[in-house]
């Protein structure tokens, strides 16, 4: 691991490209999507379902933060509910009714949750939205958030990452989580294992574990850098329209390509609404 890789830098002052994960996904969603956000820096499209997994991290950022941060503590109840109530404030006006009654019955199964642990059982949470930035071969910065970081009773470290999907077959790949992992290697070489985990706040707050070697991380690393390579010297930002996609996509209102096969389906199939 070269020397520079271990510096942690605190001031976001780089010459170098910042790369996060979800730019690299972006690109392998669609390289004309890339350039829409990446290059053309053209406004999102907020989504409900983005809002509503944004509203859900900040509950449980906040509800950490307080056990992390301060010296007197409250009951976790009284955490949580003030945790509930100064997140739907900072998201009054995108969040709905309906998000905020499905939001509540999450966070008390995590309440609950939480206070069945008994000490023996709880892990200790060394931090939230845990701030990743490090440059990776002298190339780029690799920059993003760890949702969760601690350590298990085991004294394994253990990165986690909270979706609110509806379906966990989409959450096979483990790439991202296994990039923290390598974030937190550089932090430590001395790091062996890793376990990391999605929790599934729709489904019961089920965690989905697995563990890795320290190879497992280099090599998510190593391939990483080859997607960001690809994306660099990429030219011409072709699209690759595929229906569902380009139907959820951001900016399809700015790409004919998107727009002709929304446009073909819905002529098929009739009125296509999701």
């Amino acid at each position: 691991m070269p020397p520079n890789a271990i510096i942690l830098m605190e001031k976001e002052e780089t010459k170098l490209p910042v790369v996060s994960y979800s730019k690299v996904t972006t690109y392998k969603d669609c390289p004309k999507k890339y350039k829409f956000a990446y290059i053309d820096k053209l406004p999102r499209v907020d989504k409900h379902y983005t809002i509503f997994g944004s509203f859900c991290h900040e509950v449980l950022e906040k509800f950490h933060k307080h056990y992390l941060e301060e010296k007197e503590t409250l009951p976790f109840v009284d955490v949580m509910q003030q945790s509930f109530k100064q997140a739907r404030e900072n998201w009054k006006e995108k969040i709905t009714k309906d998000q905020l009654t499905e939001a509540y019955a999450i966070m008390l199964k995590y309440l609950m949750l939480v206070t069945e642990q008994s000490k023996e059982e709880a892990p200790d949470i060394l931090s939230v939205e845990k701030k990743i930035w490090i440059p990776i071969e002298d190339e780029f910065i690799f920059y993003g958030f760890i949702d969760r970081v601690q350590r298990d009773k085991d004294g394994m470290l253990h990165v986690g990452d909270y979706k609110t999907t509806k379906d966990p077959k989409y959450l096979k790949d483990r790439t991202q989580l296994l990039l923290y992992g390598y974030a937190l290697l550089v932090e430590d070489d001395k790091l062996k294992t890793l376990r990391s985990s999605y929790i599934l706040l729709k489904h019961d707050l089920k965690p989905m574990i697995a563990e890795h070697d320290v190879s497992e991380l280099i090599e998510a690393k190593d391939k990483f850098v080859e997607s960001w390579r690809k994306i660099k010297n990429d030219k011409l930002f072709r699209p690759t329209p595929i229906f569902w996609k380009c139907n959820m996509c951001d900016y399809v209102n700015h790409c004919k390509e998107g727009q002709k096969l929304i446009f073909s389906n819905k002529k098929t199939y009739g009125k296509i609404s999701w």
